[in-house]
């Protein structure tokens, strides 16, 4: 069962997240704002934080970030307005980002212990943060001793089929996927003299389980048992679901609907994101038949993305987020047994282009859009800080450190070897008091969604219905550039405008539309405000996002 509580909280935000302007400003009346009351819901609709460990904050000076390190940055991510945080793989392992496990019962050693694991959680739990763990079933290193006693096992029964009698050791032959012969997507070893192949659809260091072995599979629950029981830990960022059995689909969501209900079992309040790097169709079949409650979206993510591209062309481009709202997100597929579907939405993360770049009005932007959708969503360590990174360089390239001062300060991490950095923004200690900066902007997006429920959770009753500007014109109008959505929650309903011009300032009068009063409001540049001119006309910025209620 979820929890469905409310808890009203109050928080001391700075005075920053306000918008400031000349008393002569155009913009009209200024609208007063709430920047106290906070009404977070303790259930998965919540604001993640997606950590890299090595290069988040070093606390003992080794250069490499570690867990202590995360603990001692809580205040960090919470008064940012996150209250999830996703730490990618901390298991021991052989590689820089650890996707290849060599033992899911240890903590690696540049990162801490499992004290320190504990004492995070345990920290985080106090401050109304859960914590999921990226766990990577499809494939472990191949120095993990499972893998090595496996491939021994199999060169054992290569050499006398016959004779074969299965190992007193954990893992044995079947529990890797290995052929006699080389195909696409195999590997080759030779033990003993034999060769043969094992599937490695990443890399060679990393040979995929046979899922089909039900030792493999108790296994997995083995160690889900360990970190929701024993560590305590709130849920799991699920790698490479498509990879399990490899594009075929209904297997897969047979797996993971066993997986996720075998959580549950553990934890009622389990959260579960899958990685299905695939098309949206394919996504809503994983919500229709897996009792996964989330799964990363990615048509959002990235410059190229939906959020991105439909800030094009000064902001005629918006159909791309229209259709972003209303056909692309799956907020209304219902599961197994009748769980809705939490859209994991995000704008980059680990595996992608870094989302900020040199026109910083678009990066604050671009998050203010991803802000009001439904679902959760997950911000990668750095993002409200504009740290850039390109794929082009490789993946070091978006783990660099992150920048909470400049020069050389304290918690400083070394880069991953071959990393390319290019801090185009100023550090976290310079941003915390300007007005105008990402880090702030970042900070009141998500006290929008803190205040207001019913952004993430609400039903959307209709969108862009008060509005021309699907209409096909040579010369649209400036004025044409917005979009509205209606949301209701419970017996909250709320319409979120937004102004996707980048140039002109759009007036729309929320008395005429049937709503009361604002109640929340998102400017890209902190030198205006979103003003009230006359009765009910709300005077909105370029970029600018205001929020009415009925």
């Amino acid at each position: 069962m979820r929890k469905t509580s409310s808890l009203i909280l109050t928080l001391s935000l700075s005075l920053l997240l306000g918008v400031v302007a000349c008393d002569n400003s155009p913009n009209g009346e200024r609208i007063p704002e709430d920047l106290t009351t906070l009404n977070i819901i303790d259930d998965d609709y919540r604001n993640f934080y997606e950590i890299y460990v090595g290069s988040f904050y070093d606390s003992n000076g080794d250069g490499v970030g570690d867990l202590k390190g995360v603990e001692q940055k809580l205040s960090y991510i919470k008064d940012l307005g996150y209250n999830g945080i996703w730490l990618m793989p901390i298991f021991t392992s052989p590689s820089y980002h650890k996707y290849d496990a060599e033992d899911y019962f240890e903590i690696d050693p540049d990162f801490g212990t499992m004290e320190d694991l504990k004492d995070l959680v345990e920290a985080a739990h106090e401050m109304g943060i859960n914590i999921i763990l990226d766990l990577m079933i499809n494939h472990s290193s191949a120095t993990n001793q499972l893998f090595i006693d496996a491939a021994n096992d199999y060169a054992r029964y290569l050499a006398n089929p016959s004779g074969y009698v299965k190992p007193s050791t954990l893992s044995n032959k079947d529990w890797y996927v290995f052929q006699e012969g080389a195909s696409g997507g195999y590997t080759n070893i030779t033990i003993g003299g034999k060769t043969f192949y094992y599937e490695s659809n990443f890399s060679a260091n990393m040979p995929e389980f046979d899922l089909d072995n039900e030792g493999v599979r108790d296994y997995f629950e083995s160690i889900a048992h360990y970190y929701l029981s024993e560590i305590g830990i709130d849920g799991f960022r699920l790698d490479a679901v498509l990879y399990y059995y490899y594009n075929q689909h209904e297997r897969n969501q047979e797996y993971l609907t066993e997986f996720h209900d075998y959580c549950e079992s553990i934890n009622p309040d389990v959260y579960i994101v899958g990685e299905a790097w695939i098309s949206t169709n394919y996504i809503k079949e994983y919500y229709a038949n897996s009792s996964v409650e989330s799964y990363f979206y990615f048509g959002a993510n990235d410059v190229s993305g939906t959020i991105a591209s439909s800030t094009g062309a000064g902001g005629s481009f918006l159909r791309s987020y229209f259709d972003l709202v209303v056909e692309d997100i799956p907020t209304n597929t219902m599961g197994p047994n009748n769980v809705p579907s939490i859209p994991a939405m995000f704008l980059d993360n680990h595996d992608t282009n870094r989302i900020a770049f040199s026109n910083m009005a678009s990066t604050k932007f671009y998050y203010g859009l991803l802000a009001m959708l439904n679902g959760a969503v997950f911000t990668y360590y750095g993002d409200e800080l504009g740290v850039t990174g390109a794929k082009s360089n490789g993946d070091p390239s978006l783990r660099c450190y992150m920048p909470w001062d400049e020069g050389e300060f304290t918690g400083k991490t070394n880069n991953p070897e071959g990393a390319t950095t290019n801090y185009i923004y100023p550090s976290y200690e310079e941003q915390k008091d300007d007005a105008n900066s990402i880090y702030n902007y970042y900070k009141k997006a998500n006290l929008l969604r803190n205040q207001l429920p019913s952004i993430a959770r609400g039903q959307i009753t209709s969108v862009g219905e008060n509005t021309n500007c699907f209409d096909i014109m040579s010369t649209p109008k400036s004025d044409e550039y917005y979009l509205t959505i209606e949301k209701t929650y419970g017996e909250e309903v709320i319409c979120i405008i937004i102004n996707f011009n980048i140039n002109e300032t759009l007036t729309y009068n929320y008395l005429e539309h049937g709503y009361n009063e604002v109640v929340g409001q998102l400017v890209v540049d902190a030198n205006t405000y979103i003003g009230l001119k006359g009765e009910g006309n709300l005077s909105l910025p370029p970029q600018a996002i205001a929020i009415v209620r009925k």
